[in-house]
């Protein structure tokens, strides 16, 4: 089986001109930059093992097993790992930056999340999310839709967080974070029924595109870094420098 490599290659390209841009300006230590780096670090972790998983699912044979085994499970990990780096993200949009993830909702989530890795990786035996077949194919077991299910828990959380925050969320940050939602959605479900393309590496990479031109500029950091005790640390110095001034 031959699989198509351009869409994961594009990516590549399109993630070396982010990285570039992201890494050229000053970005705060913020909840929602830890959160974005960690979506960029995964996009290109993706778009890297989509090619690898490409080449070898193509030409290597089945002698290299362990290779093959490690190259699915390398891929799918981080795959499913898009989903809970959204949630972050989306609640760090969501939230102030001094206001802190519930642990009610956290610990279940997450408990989720280290069960689906832990499904991905002992499928080597049990093959219930993947399996090799006996020709060196990459085939999609019906226990995949486990971790679908999981990562549509952690996307219907995001989209919960940001609603309720509509009233005082900007539009467009709501709409780029549902755009994000669609591109990857969509192409996760033409992967789904055609393996051969790896197209979610591409439609990832032009979803962090268009988060980091309508969030991640530098005036949007302005609501979430500077609260009330910033504020006022501000003042202070304007007061000082008035009161000089009148005297």
């Amino acid at each position: 089986m031959i699989y198509n490599l351009h869409y994961a290659v594009s990516s590549i390209i399109v993630l070396f001109f982010l990285t570039f841009l992201y890494i050229t300006r000053k970005n705060p230590p913020t909840r929602r930059n830890y959160a974005f780096v960690g979506l960029l670090v995964c996009s290109w972790t993706i778009s890297l093992s989509s090619i690898l998983f490409g080449i070898g699912f193509s030409f290597v044979s089945l002698e290299n097993l362990s290779l093959l085994h490690f190259l699915a499970i390398l891929y799918l990990i981080c795959a499913y790992t898009i989903p809970v780096l959204f949630y972050l993200y989306s609640k760090s949009i969501a939230l102030k930056e001094d206001v802190k993830i519930s642990s009610d909702y956290k610990t279940p989530l997450f408990s989720l999340y280290v069960f689906e890795v832990i499904l991905i990786i002992t499928s080597i035996k049990t093959k219930i999310v993947y399996s090799i077949s006996d020709e060196g194919r990459y085939v999609i077991e019906y226990g995949q839709f486990i971790p679908y299910f999981i990562s549509t828990i952690f996307l219907v959380c995001a989209l919960v967080a940001l609603i309720k925050e509509l009233k005082v969320l900007p539009k467009i940050k709501f709409l780029t974070m549902f755009t994000f939602l669609v591109l990857v959605g969509v192409s996760d479900i033409v992967e789904f029924f055609h393996p051969t393309v790896n197209m979610t590496s591409f439609a990832l990479s032009i979803a962090l595109v268009i988060i980091y031109m309508n969030i991640q500029k530098p005036e949007s950091f302005i609501d979430n870094i500077v609260d009330k005790n910033e504020m006022s640390s501000i003042a202070t110095p304007m007061q000082k420098t008035l009161f000089c001034f009148i005297s």
